[in-house]
């Protein structure tokens, strides 16, 4: 009874590393299949990837010429036309639109890889023709808007009009996001979600009542109690939600245990909170000024503080363009 038993149990035991033996052995030649296609691929990962980091430098560095331009253009009105401001704006849009379409084409080479098949990508095709259709609605909106301002395009009709472009961005921009909330869901970014809509909504009524304000003045109807500062209520509240908001993941940082990297991610929230405090700053003195609280004509002030807000939401993606290999290497 008991040489039976023994017998079995060796039975089971040979069975159990047989089909243990087997599963790592396809595990293993499933690893070594996919290392082998992105082996093959690695040449196109390695080139769109050069692509879309010297691309993300050129966009900056346009970026920063077009703030310049724009803190000359603010001290007077005569020194040259707003179109000219348009081609560096194009250009930006242009290096948004190829970073992005770079990121999605490095996504469907892995999905590509990884599911082993040549079935297209629903997410990432609905995902390319959003992206694209938002970049081409603000070029649009750019051109127009410069046209506008330099009085010679819809001067006399409804500025809603000119928001055309911008009407449908800002809708495409919340299909994509309800197409990705399960994915927010599922990571527990409800913060984020609410935070999304907060600027969806204050975006759309913010952008709604500048028109109405703004047609009203050109139309003299005097009667029209509306103000700026009422126009500019919803970009307060869309940007203290921020301000709360970073203001509480800091608090939650310094809450925690000492991490690697903590303190860098201290001064990373420091710098997004001093962006969104310069930002609402900037908002300020222009709807002060828009309102003669404040009565001066040159508007550099706000230019100069815009550009630094650029500099600081944009410092932690400089710093993993630029300084991310050498904090490896020091880590190591």
């Amino acid at each position: 009874m008991n040489k039976s038993d023994l017998n079995l149990d060796k039975e089971n035991i040979d069975e159990t590393y047989e089909i243990d033996n087997k599963v790592i052995s396809e595990s293993r030649e499933k690893d070594d299949m996919l290392y082998k296609l992105y082996e093959q691929n690695f040449d196109k990962f390695d080139n769109v990837s050069k692509i879309m980091k010297y691309t993300q430098i050129l966009t900056y560095i346009i970026s920063f010429i077009f703030l310049i331009l724009l803190i000359i253009k603010l001290t007077s009105k005569k020194k040259f036309n707003w179109l000219y401001l348009s081609i560096p704006e194009l250009l930006i849009l242009l290096g948004l639109i190829i970073i992005v379409n770079g990121f999605l084409y490095l996504k469907y080479l892995i999905d590509k890889i990884e599911n082993n098949s040549n079935s297209s990508n629903f997410g990432t095709i609905f995902t390319f023709i959003i992206i694209n259709s938002i970049g081409i609605s603000l070029s649009i909106f750019s051109i127009i808007l410069m046209l506008r301002l330099d009085l010679k395009f819809l001067v006399n009709e409804d500025l809603n009009l000119v928001m055309i472009p911008l009407y449908i961005s800002l809708i495409l921009a919340l299909m994509f996001f309800i197409f990705i909330i399960p994915s927010l869901i599922s990571n527990e970014l409800y913060i984020e979600i609410f935070l999304y809509f907060l600027d969806f909504f204050s975006s759309f009524i913010f952008i709604s009542l500048l028109c109405s304000k703004i047609n009203s003045q050109n139309n003299l109807k005097e009667k029209h109690k509306l103000k700026y500062i009422h126009c500019f209520i919803p970009f307060y509240i869309s940007l203290f939600g921020h301000i709360f908001f970073t203001f509480f993941k800091f608090i939650q940082s310094n809450m925690e245990k000492s991490k690697d990297n903590n303190l860098i991610n201290k001064i990373e929230k420091i710098i997004s909170l001093c962006g969104f405090i310069l930002l609402f700053l900037t908002g300020l003195i222009t709807q002060l000024k828009l309102d003669n609280k404040i009565t001066n004509s040159n508007h550099y002030i706000q230019g100069c503080l815009f550009l630094a807000c650029f500099f600081l939401f944009s410092f932690e993606n400089i710093k993993s363009l630029f300084f991310d290999n050498e904090d490896l290497e020091n880590n190591d």
